[in-house]
Formats: structure tokens, C-alpha cells, sequence
């Protein structure tokens, strides 16, 4: 990607799409204007109002499939009110010169339709059935309308007047960028936008990819900076909707971390490191940890805190010349913020919390430039987060709960100015599952009742699968109601409620053996797994079902051996797998094989000799006291000395 092929002019007329989106002069080989635009962009709303494509292709052979959309017409879309599918029809009319002769014209018809008027492409005005589809359907309505207006405004290249290649580049480049950007940015926070986000991006990444191909190192031989950077911030919006850990996505963490890595190498190609311009600084920073928390979750761990390290380091080098603009602090901000979560697994508790410390400075920095923006507040409540999440773990139990409180209040300010926003509703929703997993930890500290957690939990519990109903595609959502389920299982088996856990357990399970099916190589769906496998292991063996909960417990131990071989530096994963040989030897020793049991506490302790001792959560000394007990119990079993 640091260099593009440049194409002869004569052959940016061609383009490859999937063929669901492709117009029908296309597939027959003949002339492309941006009339074939406006049938792929019909295609695409087609089907994001009808949940299936204008022609089902799957199973014919190209012959058929291009036959199909060359000579058949689409069909009439059901479901939608008459005067909305008489508007697919004619964008997706076979005929060119049938569709909507310009782009003021579509989006003049658009209007008419959401104003109540009668639309041109029927005679017709609507009734009591649009009405009802547009208290049920304003997203996918409003957003319909959002793509046509992002074709008309802001833009000085006439659509329907350009032939020549270089305006037929700009057209195509204006096309991905409206449809990416201003309506990708419309439906973003929409409650259940996720499925439709990932068609956007998805359509939109073929124009970024061929865009890339004809003039990523200059149309004509003329290289062209603002595009590279257009192309970089495109790839990285497109792997945020894919895969990024932090924000509502679709769970493709493999596909997130490709993105990020192209629009890495595009502002590397660029020479950002070295860049003098704010807002460039800004996405170079913003790349480096995108590229570095993919990597975490899916790629090579060693190298996302090298990344992360060197994001700290750049962001320092700029900040040195000259700290007064807000948005490069609060990308700063960032860069501590994600360096803390990357040594948290790694052990090095005290630099984390005190990169969390560093970021929520750099943040109040600037809010005191721009008190009233909404965007750096939420910021200063992410970094309330990070501190939390560092005291947490670092085992400051006290210190957590206070900063999860602020955390949460924080954003719930946010939340109740602006309620539409699902972004901050899962932002609460998660800061609200970590004050209840907090708050277990300092009970549990005191030595006090469990109890107190439980409401927090179920409430929690309640929030994120209403939630997960609202968008069943946000995989974030879908891991907080999984890591919800499982605090609250935890808290019920220690309560010694093993069939209370268990109901709660079984479901979440069965959802996240789906997802680690699906994706693999996400290291949080395996290890989420298997620490519910192994928390069910122990339910079932105070049920009394001792093959099941074996069963279990080798599941989740098969998981954590790979991910420990795979991640050597997790703390993590470590503590969970010695959790696992306990689960196992207990198990064992209760079937009445001491042999296997002993065998498996050895193996055990052995593991958590790595471990450093400590006040944190991934302290394994009192592990090490419970297999060193139960070992000895199975020893007194055989007449054997204790390991």
C-alpha cells in the first residue's frame, strides 16, 4: 500500500463489484456513468429496506447471474409503502435513461416522499401504510435520504455531465466519501444501526479499494496528499465498524485489523510521523492505536504495545512543540489511555495506573480549552474509565469503585442530553457491570456479603440484553452482556446458588460458542469462553454432575492452554488457566482418581510459579493455598507424600 498501479485513463471505466450491486450496463460491458452509481447505491438501499439484495444470484452460474441483471427487472420491493418502492424501481430501472435523470431530481423525490407528498414515480399520495412505515422505518427512511442529499451537496463536479476519466475518478471519489462519511456518520449512534453500518462499509469499501488502485500514488502522475488521507480515515472508519474493541461492531476483528493496517501504511506513505498539520497529527495517532489494539485482539500482541509505546512517543514529541489544541490533547489522551489497558495484561500494573492518570490530565487540559464540547467530555469520562479499570486490576478495589461511580455518573449526564445516542447508552451500561464487578472485589476484600452485588448485576443483565435486542449485530454489546453474565454467575455460585449460576450461564455460553465459532482468532471470545466453561464446571460439581462439570473444565482448559501459548505475557490468561487445573484436580479428587487429581494440582502450581505474587487480581497466592490443600487431602487418600 505505500505505492498504488496507476491505470491509463481509458481504463478507469472499468470497476469490479459484487454483482448484487452491479448495474446492468456494467455487466454488459457498456458505458459506466455515474447512472450506474445510482443503481448500486439503489441496490444497496433495496436492500437495506428489504433485507435482501435486488437479484438473488446465489447458486447460478456467472452466464445466468449476468443474464439476470442485464435483462430482468428488479423486483418490486415488498413491504415498504407503495410510493418508496416506486422509487427503488426507477433508480433501479434497467434502462439508463429511465432512472432519475440527476441527483437533485432523486433527492427532490426523497423529500417528497418524507414530507407526505405525492411522488413523481407514482400518481398516487400516501396514506395510513406510510405513515405507520415511517414511525417504523425513520432510520433506514431518513438515512435513504441522508445518502441522496450527501450526492448533492458540497459538491462542484457535475454527475451527469462528466465523461472524461479524471472527472469520472472524482465522481467515484465523491460517491465513497458522501456515502461513508455523512451517512455512515448519520446512523452511527442509532440504536440497531450496526447491520446497516457494515452494508455501508462494505459497499463503500469497494470504491475506497478501487480509489486506492487508480490514484492512491497519483491520478495522472500527480500525487495527491488529501487523497491518501481520505482513503486512510475511510479504512479506519471501515475498521471500526468491523472490529473495534471499543466501539459498537460487527465482531470481524481479522477483517478491523486489515483495515487499520492499510490506513496505517497510507499515512506511513504520506510521511505523517513528521506532519506540522494538526488534524493530520490527530488521524496518525489515531491509526497507531488502531492498528495496535487490533493487534492485541487478533493479531501479535508484542507488537501492539510496541505501537502503543510508540503512539506515547509521538504524541510527547508533538505536545512539546506547542500543547494548545484540544483535539491533539485529547488524542494524546488516547494513546496513554490504550498504552495503560496493554500493560494491565501484561503486569505492569503501576505504569498503568499511571498512564491512566496521564491521560485523564491531558484530557481536563482540554476541557479547559473547550469546556462545551460534548465530545471531550465523554472523553474525561473514558479516562475515569481507564483509571478504574487500572486501579481494578491493580487491585485497589477502593480506589476502583470510587472511580467507576464518577465514571458512570459522568456518563450518565451525557446519556440523559442525549438519549438516542446507543454509543453512550452501552458506555453506561459497561461502566455500570465494572462498578458491580468492583464493588464484588471490595466485599469480598472486607469479607463481607456478596449480596449487595446481585441487584447490580441483574440489573445490568436486563440493560444489555434490551440492548442486544435493539442491535443483535453490536458484538461490544453482545461481550458486556457476556462478561454481565458471567460477574453475575460468579457472584451467585460463590453465594452457593450453583443452579441459580448455571440458568444464567447456559444461555450466554451457547451465544459465545457461536461467536468464538465465527471468529477464531478473537482472543476475548476464546478466553470469555472458557471462563464460563470452567465457572460451570465448578456449578455442576456442587450439583453433583461430576462428568459434566469434567467435561467443562477440559473445554475451557483446551482454550486457555492455546491462548497462553499463543500469549505468553497475559497475565490474564495465565490465572485462568491455573484456575483451570484447580477446577479439574477438584473434580478429579471427587471422582476418587487422587492420582489424576494430584497430577493436575501439580501441574497447577507449577504454572503459578510465573505468576508474580502481589495485591493484584491475578495474584495466584491464594490459588496456590487451595491446590496445595487439596493435594494434600488426595496424598492422604493413597498414603502418598504431598507435592
Amino acid at each position: 500500500l505505500h505505492s498504488f498501479p496507476t491505470r491509463r485513463s481509458s481504463d478507469l471505466s472499468t470497476r469490479v463489484m459484487t454483482p448484487e450491486y452491479a448495474s446492468p450496463e456494467q455487466v454488459r460491458g457498456g458505458e459506466i456513468t455515474t447512472a450506474s452509481d445510482i443503481y448500486s447505491l439503489g441496490a444497496v438501499l433495496y436492500r437495506l429496506l428489504t433485507g435482501r439484495p435486488p437479484h438473488v444470484t446465489e447458486g447460478l452460474s456467472p452466464l445466468d447471474t449476468a443474464t439476470q441483471i442485464a435483462e430482468q427487472p428488479v423486483p418490486r420491493a415488498a413491504d415498504v409503502p407503495a410510493d418508496v418502492a416506486a422509487i427503488l424501481e426507477k433508480a433501479l430501472h434497467t434502462d439508463p435513461s429511465h432512472r432519475y435523470r440527476s441527483a437533485d431530481d432523486l433527492s427532490d423525490e426523497i423529500h417528497r416522499f418524507l414530507d407526505g407528498k405525492p411522488v413523481l414515480a407514482v400518481p398516487d399520495s400516501f396514506g395510513y401504510r406510510t405513515v405507520k412505515f415511517l414511525r417504523r422505518h425513520w432510520i433506514p427512511v431518513s438515512a435513504l435520504a441522508a445518502v441522496v442529499l450527501a450526492l448533492t451537496v458540497g459538491t462542484g463536479v457535475s454527475l451527469w455531465q462528466a465523461r472524461k476519466a479524471e472527472r469520472r475518478f472524482a465522481e467515484v471519489r465523491q460517491l465513497s466519501n458522501r456515502f461513508l462519511f455523512d451517512f455512515e456518520r448519520a446512523i452511527h449512534n442509532l440504536p440497531g444501526s450496526t447491520k446497516a453500518r457494515e452494508l455501508v462499509v462494505s459497499t463503500a469499501q469497494e470504491y475506497l479499494d478501487r480509489l486506492a488502485a487508480e490514484g492512491g500514488s497519483g491520478l495522472f502522475g500527480r500525487r495527491d496528499p488529501e487523497l491518501i488521507h481520505e482513503l486512510a480515515e475511510s479504512y479506519r472508519k471501515l475498521g471500526d465498524v468491523q472490529g473495534n474493541p471499543v466501539e459498537s461492531n460487527t465482531g470481524d476483528s481479522r477483517a478491523a485489523l486489515a483495515s487499520y493496517r492499510k490506513a496505517l501504511a497510507l499515512q506511513e506513505s504520506a510521511g505523517d510521523e513528521t506532519a506540522s498539520d494538526t488534524k493530520v497529527r490527530v488521524g496518525y495517532l489515531a491509526a497507531i492505536t488502531s492498528v495496535a489494539n487490533a493487534e492485541g485482539v487478533s493479531g501479535d500482541p508484542a507488537l501492539a504495545l510496541r505501537l502503543h509505546e510508540k503512539a506515547v512517543v509521538v504524541a510527547e514529541s508533538w505536545m512539546k512543540k506547542g500543547s494548545g489544541d484540544a483535539d491533539l490533547l485529547n488524542a494524546a489522551a488516547n494513546a496513554y489511555s490504550q498504552l495503560s489497558g496493554r500493560q494491565l495484561e501484561g503486569g505492569a500494573y503501576d505504569s498503568a495506573v499511571s498512564n491512566s492518570k496521564r491521560s485523564l490530565d491531558l484530557r481536563r487540559q482540554a476541557l479547559a480549552l473547550r469546556p462545551g464540547d460534548a465530545k471531550i467530555q465523554r472523553a474525561v469520562a473514558v479516562s475515569y474509565w481507564s483509571l478504574a479499570s487500572a486501579d481494578k486490576i491493580a487491585g485497589r478495589a477502593e480506589d476502583a469503585v470510587a472511580a467507576f461511580t464518577t465514571t458512570v455518573e459522568l456518563l450518565r449526564r451525557i446519556a440523559e442530553a442525549d438519549p438516542g445516542n446507543a454509543q453512550i447508552r452501552r458506555e453506561v451500561l459497561g461502566a455500570s457491570w465494572l462498578l458491580a464487578s468492583s464493588l464484588h472485589d471490595l466485599l469480598g476484600k472486607q469479607k463481607k456479603s456478596l449480596e449487595g452485588c446481585v441487584p447490580l448485576w441483574e440489573d445490568a443483565l436486563r440493560t444489555g440484553i434490551q440492548l442486544l435486542k435493539e442491535d443483535p449485530a453490536n458484538a461490544l454489546v453482545e461481550s458486556d452482556v457476556t462478561l454481565i453474565s458471567l460477574g453475575l454467575a460468579n457472584t451467585l455460585q460463590e453465594l452457593h446458588r450453583p443452579k441459580e449460576a448455571l440458568k444464567v450461564l447456559t444461555p450466554a455460553i451457547a451465544r459465545q460458542e457461536i461467536r468464538y465459532k465465527s471468529n477464531p482468532d478473537s482472543r476475548p471470545a476464546g478466553s470469555y469462553l472458557a471462563i464460563m466453561q470452567i465457572l460451570s464446571a465448578d456449578c455442576y460439581k456442587d450439583l453433583g454432575n461430576l462428568p459434566e462439570a469434567l467435561k467443562n473444565a477440559l473445554a475451557g482448559l483446551a482454550i486457555l492452554d492455546l491462548l497462553v501459548k499463543t500469549n505468553v505475557g497475559s497475565m490474564e490468561y495465565q490465572f485462568s488457566r491455573i484456575e483451570a487445573f484447580r477446577s479439574i484436580g477438584n473434580i478429579l479428587a471427587e471422582q476418587g482418581d487422587y492420582q489424576g487429581a494430584r497430577s493436575t494440582f501439580h501441574r497447577g502450581l507449577e504454572a503459578a510459579k510465573r505468576l508474580p505474587r502481589g495485591g493484584s487480581v491475578f495474584d495466584p497466592s491464594p490459588l496456590i493455598a487451595e491446590m496445595k490443600a487439596a493435594d494434600f487431602n488426595a496424598a492422604s487418600k493413597t498414603g502418598a507424600q504431598p507435592h
